[in-house]
């Protein structure tokens, strides 16, 4: 993998560079030729090294000097992922960025470890910048992932080990004092290392086409609401040596998945090479889901699962949604117009619909949830209902599970993942109230 690494010089970024530097292309620009704070030196350096995945080791993380040292802080936790996440977003790379356990205010009584899902609490300066970067990566919506740590300790740089290995052989120190009210999870750099580079995601099956561009979205927020959406993109149909490489990466690639989603942003890739997937996904026995634009429908015929929101629905089915009557008349129609396995509505605050052949329309109702974002949720919904059905479970459980985790994300603020552990927090809550 072409990988760039920022930070290559602090306790984690050394111990990644010596661990990641024998197994991938490793780019380790240093701080005078890539300085995450300036944006346009950034979107340069992306743009001419086309890394296919960024770690992000970087951050200003001397805790005490965040107090007084604030603006550059931020500018190191807040606004240099934000830069490095609209480069990667914009370029197609994925991008890792590390954070912290100051996240947390530390009130958890031990030993009980934080989750992703616990919610946060700063409480010094660079706690609250590291999270407003967690944030700030989450916002621009390109492929990323957040990695948390605590209480680092390695060959390179400083650590609290160090420090205590350090006045334990001082003999002008007698007796060593340390606080006695702080619980953490000391972490070996290398290990993280390593752990960094199994969480990094494949990229064997990506095809890059020069001559089209990542579509970078900018959400205007205002009270917790998404007020409008600015799309800068570029549709163009990828010409034939792109698509001989896709259709030759979607060969290789079947054989060792359990499912394929087919997402249509409707960007010009959709197309025959559609049809031939399908088929090829029905000849190796994998599921095939897709979330389709209803002008390219026609090419998701035999589809395992076709799933649509209301709108998308009125406009496939001809029919103006307007009850559940109406639902199962759009429901029908498209079903038997692209012969697929099953065909979901999603209704929003009223639900699904789901259609499959032979069997009796199902209508869940909507998890009720207090909603601040709806950003991703229909992402969410179709990729949960592709992993239940992989796994093996009905269209009606697979429904139902992705109903809890479309709930579980529009509480959040921003595109948010479904966390498992509050995906049953959900139920058991739906189960005690008898949703």
């Amino acid at each position: 993998m072409r990988l760039l690494l920022v930070g290559k010089t602090g306790l984690l970024g050394s111990a990644c560079a010596e661990v990641l530097r024998s197994r991938h292309d490793l780019l380790t620009p240093g701080h005078q030729e890539l300085d995450i704070t300036a944006a346009a030196r950034v979107e340069e350096v992306v743009a001419h090294l086309r890394p296919e995945a960024i770690l992000n080791c970087a951050a200003f993380t001397q805790v005490d000097l965040c107090e007084t040292e604030q603006e550059q802080a931020f500018a190191v936790n807040v606004a240099g992922p934000r830069h490095l996440a609209l480069a990667a977003a914009r370029h197609g790379a994925y991008l890792l960025h590390i954070s912290t356990d100051y996240v947390f205010d530390g009130r958890k009584p031990p030993p009980a470890p934080y989750a992703e899902d616990d919610a946060p609490g700063p409480l010094s300066w660079y706690g609250r910048t590291k999270l407003a970067g967690e944030l700030a990566v989450q916002e621009v919506g390109g492929a990323h992932a957040i990695v948390r740590t605590s209480w680092l300790y390695g060959r390179g740089g400083s650590s609290f080990l160090k420090k205590i290995l350090k006045a334990a052989l001082n003999p002008a120190i007698p007796e060593l004092k340390v606080v006695d009210d702080q619980f953490g999870c000391p972490t070996w750099s290398r290990r993280l290392a390593e752990q960094l580079e199994a969480l990094g995601v494949q990229t064997d099956g990506l095809v890059q086409d020069l001559h089209s561009c990542t579509t970078l979205k900018t959400r205007i927020i205002a009270a917790n609401q998404q007020v409008v959406r600015v799309d800068r993109e570029k549709r163009e149909h990828p010409d034939g040596r792109v698509l001989k490489r896709l259709r030759e990466r979607i060969a290789d690639a079947l054989p060792g998945v359990d499912a394929v989603v087919a997402s249509d942003y409707d960007k010009g890739v959709i197309g025959q090479i559609t049809q031939e997937a399908i088929a090829l996904a029905r000849q190796k026995g994998v599921v095939f889901t897709s979330n389709p634009k209803p002008r390219n429908l026609r090419w998701f015929r035999g589809a395992d699962l076709i799933t649509l929101n209301q709108v998308e629905a009125e406009a496939a089915g001809g029919v103006e949604i307007h009850d559940e009557s109406a639902v199962e008349k759009a429901g029908s129609r498209i079903l038997k117009r692209t012969g697929a396995g099953s065909v979901i509505i999603t209704r929003g605050a009223h639900g699904m619909s789901v259609f499959q052949e032979g069997g009796a329309v199902e209508h869940i109702p909507v998890m009720p949830v207090e909603v601040f974002d709806v950003a991703g949720a229909g992402d969410t919904v179709v990729s949960t209902l592709t992993l239940a059905l992989a796994a093996g479970a009905d269209i009606v459980t697979a429904a139902r599970l992705a109903n809890f985790a479309g709930a579980s994300v529009v509480r959040k603020l921003g595109v948010q993942t479904a966390v498992p552990s509050e995906i049953a927090h959900l139920i058991r809550q739906a189960r005690e109230n008898g949703f």
